[in-house]
């Protein structure tokens, strides 16, 4: 679920009143902690950093904290990460350490040269533990190679309509309104549930944690499923955390013992006939109708990167968005969390043809159902088949007339 947030600086002043905010309907905040060479000038810490973070914090808000760079190349840089690294070292974050690269001089760098700059900074912090996003506008970053931009989570600003890009939060506006700032001040929508995948994965100054195992009861094998492998890193072939580790885990410890073949996440749609387990699989196409079930592995093709992705559909979802489970969509390694997308470079999906293997019981308890409507709904007017003459059989008639269903006459 997306939440909304605030980034903040000098520019807001010493007296952000974050209880306010958050009452507002804001649940995070990115102060700036700095920006250009602070180990030389230790005075291009932002002033405001360490009352915003503290007062946010005491708000009980998410906080994050972002840079703003000046670098040309990656030895500036890295002198700019460790002088981060000194400003945060000992703080808890629930949200991303930001790197800003927008400046004139970083924009007229060639894309080797910015590729350079991103990398030797975020290396630097992710080395020490911290959870990285890359923050510009969205006409910088697409000047940025693209095997770059795939190994980062993106925090992209667009004020005029939503990113075509893949993003994790999107800077929605550079004059908003917010009760307790004084003045405009930049907004932000996080698509992420951030302080779940940072909590998990022991980064930005949590620790690592080792939870007792207790014994659950989850509604279907799907839900036990990722309940065990949540904020997990899963690598089946011992070559490290990708989205294809999980979907051959998926395919082959729930849905029936077949692997995936390619070299490319895309490949499991877009190869499907030489799919080793393609008779276990119906693939569907994504249109503008579709929406996909629980189970579902829903596959992207190349236009968000060289490889695609692939994740596994949770069930929820509308014809503009879904969830998922799902690794390494930021190209961090990052460990099994379900995040929501839009349909953006979206091919499809692989639906596993025996459901009881997604949904046990509640698949043989549908499909009894849906063999009650289909012998005698049409003839008593109970279309769905729950006793009852409703709305809701106005909703299942509809359903068969798009064609989704089909009801004997």
């Amino acid at each position: 679920m997306a939440v909304k947030g605030a980034d903040v600086s000098v520019f807001q002043g010493y007296n952000i009143d974050y209880n306010k905010v958050k009452q507002a309907g804001y649940s995070f905040v990115m102060p700036r902690c700095g920006y250009g060479n602070m180990i030389a000038y230790p005075y291009q810490k932002d002033p405001t950093f360490e009352i915003n973070y503290k007062n946010a914090k005491a708000a009980g808000m998410g906080v994050g904290t972002y840079f703003y760079s000046y670098a040309l190349d990656a030895d500036s840089a890295r002198r700019e990460a460790q002088g981060v690294l000194n400003v945060i070292k000992g703080k808890q974050f629930d949200y991303p350490i930001a790197l800003d690269i927008e400046e004139n001089s970083q924009m007229n760098l060639s894309a080797g040269q910015k590729a350079a700059v991103i990398e030797a900074f975020i290396s630097i912090l992710e080395k020490a533990g911290y959870y990285v996003v890359l923050y510009s506008y969205e006409s910088f970053l697409n000047s940025v190679p693209i095997t770059t931009l795939a190994k980062y989570d993106i925090w992209c600003a667009n004020i005029n309509r939503k990113p075509s890009m893949r993003y994790g939060i999107w800077q929605d506006s550079w004059t908003g309104r917010i009760n307790g700032i004084s003045g405009d001040v930049d907004t932000d929508i996080a698509e992420k549930d951030y302080p779940t995948i940072i909590k998990g994965a022991g980064l930005n100054g949590y620790p690592k944690t080792n939870i007792e195992k207790k014994t659950e009861v989850y509604a279907t094998p799907f839900d036990k499923f990722f309940a065990e492998r949540m904020n997990k890193g899963i690598d089946v072939d011992g070559n490290g955390v990708y989205c294809f580790d999980l979907a051959n885990d998926y395919s082959i410890n729930l849905i029936g013992g077949k692997n995936f073949i390619g070299e490319g996440a895309y490949e499991i749609y877009t190869n499907f006939d030489n799919q080793p387990g393609k008779d276990l699989y119906e693939r569907i196409p994504n249109t503008p109708e579709f929406v996909p079930i629980k189970g579902d592995i829903m596959v992207w093709g190349q236009g968000l990167g060289k490889w695609g992705h692939v994740a596994i559909c949770n069930g929820e979802g509308d014809t503009t968005w879904f969830e998922s489970y799902e690794q390494n969509w930021t190209g961090n390694n990052d460990p099994v969390a379900l995040i929501k997308h839009n349909y953006s470079n979206v091919l499809g999906v692989l639906r596993p043809k025996d459901q009881s293997k997604v949904l046990g019981d509640k698949a043989k308890v549908k499909t009894e159902v849906k063999a009650k409507v289909e012998g005698k709904a049409r003839k008593n007017g109970d279309v769905n088949g729950d006793g009852k003459i409703d709305i809701a059989d106005v909703v299942a008639l509809a359903a068969h007339v798009k064609g989704e269903k089909k009801l004997d006459d």
